[in-house]
């Protein structure tokens, strides 16, 4: 792809030299630069990449974004923030392959991983093809990529559901972690469901304080990044945010469009019924305790919201297994 069509997709300062080149790859670690890569810089809490520019370039990056102009002879795009830049232009690279998927977020501090397998579980029982991204790796199809981080960086992300749409998968059930929020890894996919799970004390080391970590939090449901909102109502900041966002609500101790009575737990599983917008549903699960209820009542409502037969999302969380670590 032409470096001049590459940056269509973002807003910048300045162009510095031709923009008529060829770009290869993308890149932010200079020290995995190959030839032909589009190198980006910019400055972290801690560490500067416009430091390594020049090992980029000697590496073989013929095209910068960076934050400002360099003392190197490649082109060099001005931008004011570069991590920013990542994102929009991955996805441009990689042919905005998340426009042929259908991607349903889930967020918060406990319970993404396994609410993303139920999901999946879900969706295949109904003959869907998917994929899951999240803290156990990436899976779709007969593939699987070992877990890095939570919520991929943008570069790889978007590599990962290009190759997933060339895989056939349709969706797309991605954990989307308060970093990933705050750094705009996931920026410019459009979810079709967003789910927010709960908000408990973590992450403090990085946020500083649970408002700040809340709020980073409340960013999956703004701007309409999410056509549908599935909120858990018993939890505090869930309940804020379905105050400002158009909303379907699961829980067990405040008014929920979706909730669940009879729940009976043992070592081996929880049954309950489940009140799936007025349907009455007998479920079993094969991984115990309350907190599963609640993942289940999560992937119920989202599948439910996507059209998938509740025949099918009993039959999808009654064959999960186990999630591996939960």
């Amino acid at each position: 792809m032409k470096l001049g069509e590459l940056i269509k997709n973002i807003e910048y300062k300045e162009v510095c030299g031709n923009t008529d080149i060829g770009i290869e790859g993308l890149c932010t670690d200079s020290q995995k630069v190959k030839d032909g890569d589009l190198f980006f810089c910019y400055k972290g809490k801690t560490h500067d990449s416009h430091g390594f520019a020049e090992e980029a370039v000697k590496a073989g990056a013929v095209a910068l974004v960076c934050e400002k102009k360099l003392p190197l002879k490649v082109p060099q795009i001005i931008v004011g923030d570069g991590r920013k830049a990542v994102a929009p232009l991955a996805r441009a690279f990689y042919g905005f392959a998340d426009n042929d998927m259908k991607f349903v977020a889930v967020t918060g501090t406990n319970g993404k991983t396994t609410t993303t397998y139920m999901l999946d579980s879900i969706f295949r029982a109904a003959g869907k093809k998917t994929g899951v991204i999240g803290t156990l790796g990436i899976s779709y199809g007969e593939k699987f990529v070992a877990p890095e981080l939570t919520t991929p960086d943008p570069i790889f992300l978007h590599a990962i559901i290009a190759d997933m749409r060339d895989c056939g998968v349709e969706y797309v059930f991605m954990e989307v972690s308060a970093h990933a929020l705050y750094f705009g890894k996931a920026d410019g996919i459009k979810f079709e469901v967003g789910i927010f799970t709960n908000c408990t004390q973590d992450h403090l080391d990085f946020f500083g304080n649970m408002h700040d970590y809340a709020e980073c939090k409340k960013l999956l449901f703004k701007d309409g990044r999410c056509k549908y909102a599935v909120i858990n109502s018993d939890d505090k900041l869930g309940r804020q945010i379905a105050e400002k966002v158009k909303s379907l609500s699961y829980g067990l101790k405040n008014p929920a469009d979706v909730f669940a009575v009879d729940i009976v737990e043992a070592i081996s599983g929880t049954s309950f019924v489940i009140n799936l917008f007025d349907e009455l549903y007998d479920m079993k699960l094969n991984v115990p305790a309350i907190h599963n209820v609640y993942n289940a009542m999560g992937a119920a409502a989202c599948a439910k919201i996507l059209g998938i037969k509740t025949e099918y999302i009993a039959k999808g969380l009654s064959e999960l297994k186990t999630v591996s670590g939960r």
